[in-house]
């Protein structure tokens, strides 16, 4: 109180025209960035505590990353909407989801039923998805329909490899000998792994030219394929005295990996 007027000197220095001073401690400036890049001479005659300055930095961080996280959302948002207009096939499907297409054409090889081998062949024909028609072409050499060859034959032209693959694997389970005029010309491919498919399936086929392809990569020390090759040895089931000699040389190679396949082989034949 000011003893002359009995006036409280708030009310005196409001009087005489002074700004009113920020009284609260919690008041925040409305560019808190400003206000904190600013010197201290041009801030306001009653600066916010060392509490309130950490939140108004505090707030000034938050906005930072609401503002970068807002803009990486309306990008990725964008390339959304790019594909959806550029792939619209990618966007929606018309011939339902490929993961249960998939699934469901699996199943069908599983329980080995005969009257899913017109859908798998319509599969393994049409579908645009290579993995619906490499499980396609696996069910049908597990149901094991001789109907299918004629499909299996034609799916060794597909683009794919996988489709390839499957397809040969297929022939060689059910075993129909028709397509080895097909599958010769495939044992010139410049793909090892296709090459070493075919000849399996010719040895399974009784073909002796798949199975001295399959020998002539048994002893080719470079081919990435011997052990494979080896163990189609098994699956053809040629227990010949010239094979079983060619197995017994094979378990003093130098390859661990090749000393295994061989005695497995061995064991599968009858001899320890």
């Amino acid at each position: 109180m000011d003893p002359n007027s009995g006036r409280s000197i708030r009310g005196k220095f409001l009087k005489e025209g002074n700004p009113k001073p920020q009284w609260n401690r919690r008041y925040l400036p409305q560019d808190p960035e400003d206000y904190i890049s600013t010197t201290r001479a041009n801030r306001n005659i009653f600066p916010p505590s060392s509490r309130t300055r950490k939140r108004l930095e505090g707030t000034t961080q938050t906005i930072h990353l609401a503002t970068t996280s807002s803009i990486i959302f309306l990008l990725l948002l964008l390339i959304f909407c790019l594909m959806v207009i550029v792939c619209p096939a990618w966007a929606q499907d018309p011939e339902g989801n490929r993961w249960q297409r998939r699934e469901a054409i699996r199943n069908l090889g599983v329980k080995k039923d005969r009257e899913g081998v017109s859908e798998l062949i319509h599969s393994l024909k049409n579908d645009r998805d290579d993995n619906v028609r490499a499980f396609a072409a696996l069910s049908l050499g597990k149901i094991k329909d001789k109907s299918s060859v004629g499909a299996l034959i034609e799916a060794l032209n597909d683009e794919r490899l996988v489709v390839k693959i499957e397809a040969i694997r297929a022939l060689g389970e059910i075993g129909e000998s028709q397509a080895i005029p097909t599958l010769l010309p495939l044992m010139e491919n410049s793909n090892p792994r296709l090459r070493y498919e075919v000849a399996s399936c010719l040895g399974k086929l009784g073909n002796k030219e798949g199975l001295d392809a399959l020998l002539e990569e048994i002893e080719n020390v470079e081919s990435p394929l011997r052990v494979e090759a080896i163990l189609a040895l098994r699956d053809i089931g040629d227990d010949s005295t010239a094979i079983l000699n060619i197995l017994r040389d094979l378990k003093y190679d130098e390859n661990e990996r090749i000393v295994a396949a061989a005695k497995l082989v061995l064991e599968y034949f009858g001899e320890e």
